[in-house]
């Protein structure tokens, strides 16, 4: 999730995502799968809440041949993303904000859950696990 622009309109200041920000294109994927995968009403409540990103496959930084993952690397399996670029919370903000009176009437009801990012393995795609619960 990026940092809100703001613009002057007459005698107030708007904040706004700019529309040609991967984002943009991010939460309108997001809202397109939730409306095939959910069809019942926004939840309400105390929502229990999992996120799994799993992002494209590129060998990171800080992988090395001493790495306990360099292994599970090579064999072609999920490795942890820890990279400076995709901060956990925003990318939990960002999907949170887009699933808004689609899986929950507001991000607001989310009270707990795990939120992980990975590598995807040599034969996944990208894409986004979640799985929303109202008690754990």
């Amino acid at each position: 999730q990026p940092r809100q622009r703001h613009a002057k309109r007459g005698a107030f200041v708007v904040n706004y995502t700019p529309e040609k920000h991967p984002v943009t294109a991010f939460k309108a994927a997001a809202k397109i799968a939730a409306n095939l995968a959910y069809q019942g009403p926004p939840m309400e409540g105390p929502l229990w809440a999992s996120l799994v990103f799993v992002m494209p496959r590129v060998k990171p930084s800080w992988l090395k041949k001493d790495s306990p993952w360099w292994k599970a690397w090579k064999a072609g399996d999920r490795i942890p993303h820890a990279s400076t670029r995709n901060d956990r919370d925003n990318l939990m903000k960002s999907l949170q904000d887009a699933l808004n009176g689609l899986l929950w009437k507001d991000d607001g009801f989310i009270f707990c859950g795990p939120v992980e990012k990975w590598i995807a393995a040599e034969n996944e795609q990208p894409h986004v696990d979640v799985i929303v619960s109202p008690s754990f």
